[in-house]
């Protein structure tokens, strides 16, 4: 058995910690794919500013377990975008559906 160390990030703001795990994506990369990137980011949904540091951490840990998308809690994700996180949509990658966020 094998378990996955969350990330911890911390947003700018509200200087709240989150922990972050790995969200398994259907689709791999959806930044690849213009389509599926517009309807992967969630249109009016949350955005977490966070560090320089936290950003470029984020993107080391997403490279590392090849998905472009983390959460906090298993219900909602998130996706770099610039230096914020903000929130996406698994679902647009062809997840099967009832399974929003499967953790990796």
């Amino acid at each position: 058995m094998t378990t996955t160390e969350p990330l911890t990030v911390t947003n700018l703001v509200s200087r709240k910690a989150y922990s972050l795990l790995p969200v398994r994506l259907a689709c791999g990369a959806p930044s690849k794919h213009p389509d599926v990137w517009r309807k992967f980011i969630k249109l009016g949904g949350r955005v977490l500013p966070i560090s320089n540091d936290d950003t470029e951490r984020v993107r080391m840990y997403m490279r590392q377990h090849g998905t472009e998308a983390v959460t906090p809690d298993g219900a909602i994700a998130f996706t770099l975008n610039g230096e914020f996180l903000a929130e996406c949509v698994p679902e647009a990658c062809g997840q099967p559906e009832g399974v929003a966020v499967a953790l990796t």
